[in-house]
């Protein structure tokens, strides 16, 4: 199972900078500069029905209050 489903399916929202992302993610984006990652499961009545994967190659963080209220 991908790292992004794990988190998502765990049904919190997870944000990390470029040291932080895996390896394994790092052949995915890594070669692209990406520099912050946030993943944000979507949910209803507490079931996980996705996720909202969002990416930055010009900030270093994804701020927790800028991104979609994941109530």
């Amino acid at each position: 199972m991908r790292f992004e489903t794990r988190l998502a399916l765990a049904g919190k929202s997870t944000y990390v900078r470029h040291d932080q992302i895996p390896r394994n993610l790092e052949v995915l984006w890594g070669s692209e500069g990406l520099q912050a990652l946030a993943v944000v499961p979507v949910q209803h009545k507490g079931a996980v029905l996705g996720m909202l994967t969002l990416g930055s190659y010009g900030q270093t963080e994804i701020p927790r209050g800028r991104v979609l209220a994941s109530r």
